[in-house]
């Protein structure tokens, strides 16, 4: 079953009508009469609804069953990386997150950040094209950070813990983790010195190793978030 995302979809209206735009995209789908499609409305929401084509330029969507928080966890695991220089390798991280349950990604400027230049229409679709790939009801939100020693205080009030991932930290199975992780993840370079004495001051923080190969800032990413994952679900 297909997948497609229409955020003005609630739990409420059963029937939808579709204009002869997302008709195209329909028909790309290849759907046939009272086949069934699923619609995300990427706001905790997922329907099954049934296509119906009445004309060329007209058809209808009627649900049939509603899935709230369909493809989602019940925990909270979101990161928080500095800006990488290649967008290619930001617009990955971002697809494998959405496959992964990630909640949230905030994209701060470092100390040792690249040049970076936002570009949140392109990383905004990457997310909705793996929202609908993996059929998740929520959309990975993508957030800015442009100075972090001011927004951070904000930002960690949300999570029971903070990890860092650094050489200097401990085996991440050591850990317990409670119901939502913000994940920290340096540049290229790290984070600078002054920024990581800055997290240590916030509670519930640690440090995890992530092993002696030196490993990609999107790549730690993505190892860390399926670790903290593994942990959350053994411990439900």
């Amino acid at each position: 079953m297909e997948c497609i995302f229409i955020p003005e979809t609630n739990q409420d209206q059963k029937n939808y009508q579709i204009n002869s735009s997302e008709l195209k995209h329909l028909k790309a789908l290849r759907l046939k009469n009272n086949e069934k499609i699923m619609i995300s409305n990427g706001k905790g929401l997922c329907l099954i609804a049934e296509f119906n084509q009445q004309s060329a330029q007209f058809a209808e969507l009627n649900v049939i069953e509603v899935l709230p928080n369909y493809g989602e966890t019940t925990f909270d695991i979101s990161i928080l990386i500095c800006n990488l220089s290649d967008k290619t390798r930001m617009e990955w991280l971002i697809e494998k997150a959405v496959e992964l349950g990630v909640k949230s990604i905030y994209i701060a400027n470092c100390r040792y950040s690249q040049f970076f230049t936002k570009d949140s229409v392109r990383f905004k679709n990457k997310a909705i094209a793996a929202l609908k790939q993996c059929k998740r009801a929520t959309l990975l939100e993508l957030l800015y950070i442009d100075n972090l020693s001011k927004e951070f205080d904000r930002i960690q009030e949300k999570f029971d813990n903070i990890i860092l991932l650094d050489e200097d930290g401990s085996n991440p199975l050591q850990t317990k983790l409670q119901n939502s992780v913000l994940l920290l993840i340096g540049a290229e370079g790290g984070f600078h010195p002054d920024e990581i004495a800055y997290f240590q001051n916030f509670r519930n923080f640690v440090k995890w190793n992530l092993g002696n190969r030196r490993l990609r800032a999107e790549t730690a990413a993505l190892n860390s978030i399926s670790i903290a994952s593994s942990i959350l679900d053994y411990n439900k």
